[in-house]
């Protein structure tokens, strides 16, 4: 005969099962630094050549790209750090989520540029477009193409952040860490510098180091439009409500978005 749905044993397991559930999300927060504080120094970016794909969609798809460019390039987890890069071009408190726009590629020296830019590049004439059959990761990565770009070493606003390389550490990244840095980035940069924020991330030490060139900010966007002619060149949603506008009310009604 079934348990009944309020018998004492079935309470007990669904109080089991949530506690579980608490305490694995719980663990979740502490190590993806949700109660650590946004500590910024200042130092240099490092500079060199970008070989890089490009794309707009949530600040947190931006995982999966650097992911494909590791794979594509023969590069072990370990050799992640100070080797593979995300460039953020946007601020999200302006662009809201799908349309934010990121590039993901390698930033080498000059002997790491004769090693890898060629391998990359080639990729471009490899890429089939649309296959049919094909999974949507294998369709999506197919349409991206490489391009490179030399970026400056300049100096820089520095934030060092725990990194879990999954989807609660890249909410936390976006809400918590991105904000501060660019408010920080406002008040000691240069005037009238744009800011974009530059990520490497070490899996083995799970630990990301996020950049903010205080000068030559416009050098980061990659020969894309600034943020404000970016959004001035979004489509209107129906009823005539633009993206920024959405996310301003958004803004209002939820803290954590603040």
């Amino acid at each position: 005969m079934n348990e009944p749905r309020d018998s004492p044993g079935r309470r007990k397991q669904y109080l089991v099962i949530c506690t579980i559930g608490v305490a694995v999300f719980g663990n979740s927060l502490i190590n993806s630094g949700f109660f650590n504080e946004v500590k910024i120094s200042e130092g240099v970016f490092p500079g060199g050549e970008f070989v890089y794909k490009s794309d707009f969609r949530d600040y947190a798809a931006s995982a999966s790209m650097i992911r494909s460019v590791a794979e594509e390039g023969s590069i072990k987890t370990e050799q992640y750090d100070d080797l593979l890069y995300t460039f953020y071009l946007d601020d999200t408190s302006v662009i809201p989520s799908g349309k934010q726009r990121f590039s993901g590629g390698m930033l080498l020296d000059k002997q790491q540029t004769k090693e890898f830019k060629p391998t990359l590049m080639a990729l471009n004439e490899q890429r089939p477009g649309y296959e049919e059959g094909a999974s949507a990761t294998a369709l999506y990565q197919n349409l991206l193409h490489y391009e490179s770009c030399s970026v400056p070493s300049v100096d820089a606003a520095v934030a060092n952040f725990p990194f879990t390389n999954g989807f609660v550490s890249a909410l936390i990244h976006d809400f918590k860490v991105f904000p501060a840095m660019l408010k920080y980035a406002r008040e000691h940069g240069e005037e009238g510098n744009h800011p974009v924020i530059a990520t490497t991330c070490s899996i083995k030490q799970g630990m990301c180091t996020h950049y903010v060139p205080l000068v030559k900010g416009s050098k980061f966007l990659l020969g894309k439009p600034t943020t404000k002619d970016y959004l001035d060149s979004l489509p209107k949603i129906d009823g005539g409500i633009d993206w920024a506008d959405v996310y301003k009310g958004l803004k209002k009604v939820i803290p954590f978005l603040k």
